[in-house]
């Protein structure tokens, strides 16, 4: 089994937060391939916040290298993660949206604005419009 293979597999299946996050964190610095890009999209929904924050970053990062295919990825995961209660689930997801927009797809951007527009623009859930950043 390889390195990349065993980072995989712990990060699936390991019980142990402590051993999917260092696994998550590994995973970002093995050659890109579909299967950590898949294993690392999985990992946007662990219980644990700072696999989150590791598995999305490390996407962040493979989405930013130069001459590297687009990521291929649902924006849904990380429209998502911009209404969570968590900084860091916010930070990362808008991270890695700004990412896999860069291109302006106009389909990709319709679906994104088209379907939560109305959510974003009401602001967090218990806020007013005072409460808001005044930009």
């Amino acid at each position: 089994m390889t390195r990349e293979a065993e980072f995989e597999r712990v990060l699936r299946n390991a019980a142990d937060p402590q051993q999917r996050r260092v696994a998550s964190e590994f995973l970002g610095y093995v050659p890109r391939s579909s299967m950590q890009i898949k294993a690392l999209t999985e990992a946007v929904n662990d219980s644990d916040e700072v696999v989150r924050n590791n598995a999305v970053r490390a996407l962040s990062v493979l989405g930013a290298a130069r001459n590297a295919p687009s990521l291929a990825i649902d924006p849904q995961l990380f429209i998502a993660m911009l209404f969570s209660g968590r900084w860091t689930d916010r930070n990362k997801g808008s991270m890695v949206l700004a990412r896999i927009t860069e291109a302006r797809d106009p389909a990709l951007l319709a679906l994104s604005v088209s379907k939560h527009f109305r959510r974003l623009s009401k602001g967090p859930p218990g806020t007013t419009l005072a409460m808001q950043a005044p930009f």
